[in-house]
């Protein structure tokens, strides 16, 4: 179980942005140097590996102490997939186009929410910040497309400055407040209206 802790301290060191690699002899050892520096994706692979070690930890076993909080929502495999996204979208990266279709497809495939859920979603999001990524309120306590407060980014265990570089993990962070919140984009935007916040 310590080795287990050990090793998810060390891959949760690693951040990877969307877009830039960290250098391998950046990262620290707690050992003598070897004779070859892991790469970036052998980095990542770790840190996938260590997480799915974590999730398969029964929660009745007694741990020692509580292992360095890994970012379950924001994996290797996220980043693949968000690099692949922008690669597949024929609008800009970054523009309020892409984020709307960036979350179309999002919502479709993990939420199964139609249409009419959709609409609902790009009316909240317009009122809040016009699919505007680098959107902050006046107040400097939302963030994002979704204005989204500190702590829903910190819940969903995602760093402060990844999350407002990355308009595909704002959508995801967004998408699972609003459906842990309220169930449906409808749902939200209908509180929204009502009080004039969600």
């Amino acid at each position: 179980m310590r080795a287990l802790a050990s090793a998810l301290v060390a891959v949760a060191a690693v951040a990877v942005v969307p877009g830039t690699a960290r250098a391998a002899d950046e990262t620290t050892t707690a050992g003598p140097a070897t004779a070859s520096a892991p790469t970036a994706a052998e980095m990542l692979d770790a840190r996938a590996a260590a997480i799915r070690a974590a999730a398969a930890i029964p929660a009745s076993e007694p741990t020692q102490a509580k292992p360095a909080k890994v970012l379950p929502n924001f994996t290797a495999r996220s980043r693949a997939a968000i690099r692949a996204t922008r690669s597949a979208s024929v609008f800009r990266w970054g523009s309020a186009a892409y984020a709307k279709w960036y979350a179309k497809a999002h919502i479709d495939a993990k939420y199964h929410w139609g249409a009419s859920q959709f609409g609902c979603l790009v009316s909240l999001w317009n009122r809040e910040s016009h699919w505007n990524f680098q959107a902050v309120n006046r107040w400097g306590r939302a963030f994002g497309i979704p204005q989204t407060k500190i702590g829903n980014i910190r819940a969903y265990g995602v760093a402060y400055g990844t999350f407002m570089q990355t308009p595909e993990l704002q959508v995801q962070v967004g998408a699972n407040y609003i459906r842990s919140r309220y169930g449906s984009p409808c749902n939200a935007y209908a509180h929204a209206r009502a009080y004039g916040w969600y």
